[in-house]
């Protein structure tokens, strides 16, 4: 059963990036309306650790797809500024997250 369900996604997805690279919307965007719709139509996440699992594998085919589909010439110019805001994005998030779990829920 979570063979078929895994194919139907996966179909969709790939229906999803063709209908996004005719009318231009983003594929990120079609891919979190195709997960939303799935509780829409009735399935029940109830086994997390399928649920886990198939995210997973989602987000690498997300990843793998994006760096294939990304033009090098064109992400060269600004590799540095990417890199930085990713790092200082990294340590922003985990200094907040470590303050407010530390004067908040009072977590040493």
């Amino acid at each position: 059963m979570y063979i078929l369900i895994v194919a139907i996604v996966l179909l969709l997805a790939l229906l999803a990036v063709k209908f996004s690279n005719r009318y231009g919307i983003p594929s990120f965007l079609l891919f979190i309306i195709l997960g939303i719709s799935f509780n829409f139509f009735g399935k029940d996440f109830n086994n997390y650790r399928f649920v886990d699992e198939f995210s997973s594998v989602a987000l690498l085919i997300i990843m793998f797809y994006g760096g294939f589909g990304t033009n090098l010439k064109m992400a060269k110019p600004v590799t540095t500024q990417g890199v930085i805001m990713a790092s200082a994005g990294v340590v922003l998030t985990s200094v907040l997250t470590g303050a407010f779990c530390y004067f908040v829920l009072k977590i040493s």
